[in-house]
């Protein structure tokens, strides 16, 4: 893939070939960053806007199913039942109630777009197999992880706000937050690459969620707050987390922005590896 640059930001021409490990090295203020942010936004964008474009044949799928649902329990019900009582159609977008009689009820659950198990996608999507990357990671600061109670409270106004049918505008950095919900879920039915490197071996440890959903540091059995754990550890914890949670995989590109930092020379051939 190569991506091509005209006048954004310190970069007036410049094309790259991004080809498995690409490494893009320079002076301070030179462009190295914004090459990655572009490429990150590049990727988002197209990921979202196929998103869109599923959702809105999901909604579609449904509303059709919906209306041959309604069709068919007129042709199948309304006569019959009508004949021993009266019948009261209650519609709302997931869920169709008759009530027969005042006593008796059937209930018939439409699936929600939330949960689309049951709506069948085209199984061959041109538009996926045109992409050669589906996402994208952008690591721009260990230090992620002192957000991490920030980004849950902010995550869960929202999801209050949205139950209220209330807007938030929260500023928030988007490639931090894109990060912690790469952190923070797993990634199902993709091809993982969990067993690419040692990560435990070089840190001594691991990252986990202990039962409250926390995330700490484990060293010999030993929770230690994150807070504590020194920054070259998070810098490789990241790594651990992302793997760990299927995240990194050959259909995702990784931009890691200046990973030596906060590494000791040794950790950084380590992570040159």
């Amino acid at each position: 893939m190569e991506l091509q640059l005209k006048n954004i930001g310190m970069i007036k021409e410049a094309n790259i070939k991004v080809d498995g490990l690409t490494v893009i090295a320079g002076e301070n203020d030179t462009g190295k960053s914004t090459v990655g942010k572009v490429l990150f936004s590049l990727i988002k964008a197209d990921m979202i806007s196929l998103l869109k474009i599923k959702r809105k044949q999901a909604e579609n799928i449904l509303k059709n199913r919906k209306k041959n649902f309604d069709t068919q329990i007129s042709l199948n019900f309304k006569n019959q039942i009508s004949i021993n009582g009266t019948i009261d159609f209650i519609t709302d977008n997931y869920r169709q109630n008759i009530k027969i009689n005042e006593n008796r009820t059937m209930d018939f659950l439409i699936n929600t777009i939330k949960d689309n198990k049951d709506i069948s996608m085209p199984e061959h999507d041109d538009t996926q197999l045109l992409r050669v990357f589906t996402d994208a990671i952008f690591i721009q600061t260990p230090f992620v992880w002192d957000l991490m109670d920030t980004f849950r409270g902010i995550s869960n106004l929202k999801s209050e706000s949205e139950l209220l049918g209330l807007s938030t505008n929260i500023p928030f950095p988007y490639l931090l937050w894109d990060l912690y919900v790469k952190l923070t879920n797993t990634q199902e039915n993709e091809s993982s690459l969990s067993d690419l490197y040692d990560i435990e071996k070089i840190i001594n440890g691991k990252f986990e969620k202990n039962s409250r959903g926390d995330f700490k540091f484990i060293r010999n059995n030993k929770e230690i707050e994150i807070v504590n754990v020194a920054a070259g550890i998070r810098s490789f914890g990241l790594l651990q987390v992302l793997l760990s949670n299927h995240q990194i995989h050959e259909k995702r590109i990784l931009i890691f922005d200046e990973p030596e930092v906060h590494l000791h020379p040794k950790w950084q051939l380590e992570m040159a590896k």
